[in-house]
């Protein structure tokens, strides 16, 4: 009984490799598939975004606002705002937000306070927070 299933499975196996449609489709086909996927899928993740951070930070900001700004990736270390200005235009840093001591969101819109954002707008990565 096995010398019949290997007599078959021999037989078989000669009528694959001589055929050369079948030997494309079944053998040939399958293995270059599995290294194109393969390929593809190391160029997928070598394209995927690296997570980078950025030297941003703010002066005075009130309670309220303070954790949103690290949460979008503001540093919450203090900064000398002369020496961050000249780091922005050496382009070491890429943005300081400054809000006024006496900052308040008046919600009747009437006085509007003025916030200075300083960036390098040469540098497209300056507007790019997380």
């Amino acid at each position: 009984m096995f010398r019949d299933i290997s007599t078959v499975f021999k037989k078989e196996i000669k009528s694959i490799l001589k055929d050369k449609a079948v030997l494309l489709m079944c053998i040939l086909l399958p293995f270059g598939l599995m290294f194109m996927e393969g390929y593809l899928m190391t160029a997928l993740a070598d394209t995927e975004e690296k997570e980078t951070t950025y030297n941003a930070y703010y002066i005075n900001a009130p309670q309220e606002l303070e954790e949103g700004l690290k949460a979008i990736g503001f540093s919450d270390k203090k900064v000398d705002r002369d020496t961050c200005v000249e780091n922005i235009k050496n382009k070491e840093v890429k943005m300081l937000v400054i809000f006024p001591e006496d900052f308040a969101i008046d919600p009747n819109g009437v006085n509007v306070p003025n916030i200075e954002i300083y960036y390098n707008s040469s540098d497209n990565d300056s507007l790019k927070l997380r």
